[in-house]
């Protein structure tokens, strides 16, 4: 033989662990052979370079070499895990326009609760689809590292959605620069509550008044809060605008919460001071 040549172990002891369609790894079973769609393959890449446009479902385990759906004609879905579980692969992913990553979400617990890559390699998302298949309520402090890359390299392109995917009527960030700083991390987009209107009177001797009691309820991971204040009133700042001094008559507080993802929410709300001082002869 001359060139290049694959094989693939045949079972010399114990038994078939996961009979279910889709990968199973090397060592998992003594070398048994991986079968997708009713064919066998030895690794990932062959799967992708023989499967165009179908799922491909890998089982928990390591992979060595790269996963590679960027060439010709080749559009797959990739589902890490046993729904859900956990897909380590020594080597680089490269993914494009055409292809998707489907990850199961049932809780905050990486490979029993929720599908997690891990990368010991570069990663390329190149505007692929990300599918969440989301089975339990999220709550505002639930974080979910889908893509754990090694080193310190960054995430190089986005999904198709850019950093917002929403699901089962939950919006989510998703982060690409998020755990030890290259990592790929979703988590709920924050929100922004306002206080209701505001009235009060001027202080004494003065036409304008301190305000206090007027801080944001905000949600998220990683949130910054700022300020912007208009009408008879014109200032900015970060925090909570409780403490400003404001004019008399009406003026505009919008507050701004952003998220370590970049994504925002926004409310606003008016103060009004009106003058209560009763006018006095002298």
């Amino acid at each position: 033989i001359s060139g290049a040549a694959h094989f693939i172990p045949y079972l010399t002891s114990g038994s078939e662990t996961d009979p279910s369609p889709g990968f199973q790894p090397t060592g998992a079973c003594n070398g048994y052979p991986i079968h997708v769609n009713g064919s066998t393959y030895e690794s990932i890449q062959d799967a992708i370079d023989n499967e165009s446009g179908k799922r491909i479902n890998i089982s928990s385990g390591v992979y060595n070499g790269n996963v590679d759906a960027t060439g010709s004609g080749i559009d797959v879905s990739l589902l890490p895990g046993n729904s859900p579980g956990c897909v380590t692969v020594n080597g680089n992913l490269s993914l494009n326009s055409g292809d998707s990553l489907i990850m199961d979400i049932d809780g905050t617990t990486a490979c029993t609760q929720y599908d997690q890559w891990t990368y010991n390699g570069t990663v390329s998302l190149g505007s692929a689809k990300l599918d969440i298949v989301l089975g339990y309520s999220p709550s505002v402090t639930d974080t979910f590292l889908i893509i754990d890359n090694d080193g310190t390299d960054a995430i190089s392109g986005t999904f198709s959605q850019g950093s917002k995917i929403t699901v089962g009527g939950y919006s989510f960030t998703i982060q690409y620069n998020a755990g030890d700083g290259n990592d790929v991390v979703l988590y709920l987009a924050p929100t922004v509550t306002c206080p209701g209107d505001t009235a009060v009177g001027n202080d004494n001797g003065v036409c304008t008044a301190v305000v206090n009691g007027i801080a944001p309820v905000t949600t998220g991971f990683g949130t910054s809060v700022s300020y912007v204040i208009t009408g008879s009133t014109n200032t900015s700042g970060s925090g909570d605008a409780s403490g400003i001094t404001f004019n008399k008559d009406t003026s505009y507080v919008k507050y701004i919460v952003t998220d370590g993802g970049g994504n925002q929410d926004s409310c606003t709300f008016r103060v009004v001071v009106s003058d209560t001082t009763a006018p006095a002869f002298s």
